[in-house]
């Protein structure tokens, strides 16, 4: 355990591997738990096993053994949900922790649970509510003087819900909290996802100098296999500085080598993820024809669904620039409006980003400004500039800004 808070995957599976003594249920158990979180990141896993995995852990949680244990079994199944993105694995969470919270548990123990309440909400678009409960949960962490990998964990979420909602000045301070814990740890696994997150608020906020800095502290602290919506984030992040910097050959060869491969066997939200992202910058980088190859092949044939709502506006966008491209905006149009009949309960830079590019679909249509830019424009006034800049770079909103 000692290794892993410190981020030591490989000693601390070789540690876990090496014992021979007979164990309790809820020491095996534990050392299961363990077990499965060094493989996930030793990349050992294949998306079946993670899911195998999630099972086992969703198991735990209603057995008879120690309440640490089903905790942390919750808290690992956070991680694994992060990457399968299964919809019934998030149900059974849901319905696993009441029955887990009903049992006496002291601070540390309870951090494991609120991260968990915190993710369902989350993923159920209860955005408040979520930060809500994080907040209450670090609280509780400070007053107990808890500084370990689940007081980082807790910061990460409460960075990453304040920028959802739009606020990401008030991201910084948890981000480069948590970033300070990580570091303190020597944790390197945690240090990548404060940098990922740190990336994306300073991108946001126009500081595209240390938008690069971090993103790239990031990928130098994720193994080169990493496909998590952080590893895809730091590449994105980066990509995106590049390109906002002039730097455009930079920006284009860091897709190159980190989003544009064909990675096999990964879940099909990632592989529209790293389409989605490495379009984006290629098309800011002034590589519109290699950007439109890959955004057709991130919204069409087995990915013509949104495979996960934090790549909506993304989605949306392209969706709109193809329709436009092909001369098929009709058709671009209605397949937005079936895909996001309520934007309002999307993300803040999301909901901007969809109702953008039905409002260009609208205009391109109607054969006038579309009564929709005046909500865009709203939108996007309360959100820092750089989001209408990346809109306004790829084509979004020249009709109406």
């Amino acid at each position: 355990e000692a290794r892993q808070e410190l981020g030591r995957w490989e000693d601390s599976l070789r540690v876990l591997d090496l014992a021979e003594e007979p164990f309790s249920e809820s020491e095996a158990s534990e050392r299961e738990v363990m077990r499965i979180v060094a493989r996930r990141w030793l990349g050992q896993l294949t998306v079946g096993e993670l899911s195998d995995a999630t099972l086992e852990l969703l198991d735990m949680t209603a057995r008879d053994i120690d309440i640490e244990v089903r905790v942390k079994a919750l808290s690992t199944i956070v991680r694994m949900h992060g990457l399968t993105q299964n919809s019934d694995h998030l149900r059974r969470l849901e319905a696993a922790i009441p029955q887990v919270a009903q049992t006496p548990m002291d601070s540390y123990q309870s951090l494991h649970l609120t991260l968990a309440k915190a993710w369902v909400l989350g993923a159920q678009r209860n955005t408040q509510a979520a930060l809500d409960e994080v907040t209450t949960g670090i609280q509780v962490a400070t007053e107990a003087g808890i500084a370990s990998s689940i007081a980082v964990r807790l910061l990460l979420g409460q960075g990453n819900l304040l920028y959802l909602l739009g606020r990401y000045s008030d991201a910084m301070a948890p981000l480069l909290r948590a970033e300070v814990i990580s570091k303190r740890l020597d944790n390197n696994t945690l240090r990548g996802e404060c940098a990922t997150k740190l990336a994306l608020v300073e991108g946001r906020l126009g500081r595209a100098k240390a938008q690069i800095n971090w993103a790239q502290q990031a990928l130098k602290l994720f193994a080169p296999t990493e496909w998590s919506a952080g590893a895809i984030g730091a590449a994105y992040e980066l990509g995106l500085g590049l390109a906002i910097e002039g730097r455009y050959d930079e920006a284009r060869d860091t897709i190159a080598a980190r989003l544009e491969l064909n990675r096999r066997g990964l879940p099909k939200w990632a592989k529209q993820a790293s389409l989605l992202c490495g379009a984006d910058v290629l098309l800011l980088s002034g590589h519109a024809q290699r950007a439109h190859s890959l955004a057709r092949r991130g919204t069409g044939g087995l990915l013509v669904n949104l495979e996960h709502e934090s790549y909506a506006g993304q989605f949306a966008r392209w969706v709109a620039l193809l329709g436009v491209k092909s001369g098929e905006t009709r058709e671009a149009l209605e397949r937005l409006r079936f895909a996001f009949p309520e934007p309002g309960i999307l993300d803040r830079k999301d909901q901007a980003e969809v109702l953008g590019a039905i409002a260009l679909l609208e205009t391109r249509e109607i054969g006038r400004p579309s009564e929709l830019w005046s909500e865009v424009n709203r939108q996007l006034a309360d959100l820092p500039a750089a989001v209408a800049t990346v809109m306004r770079r790829s084509g979004i909103l020249m009709e109406g800004r």
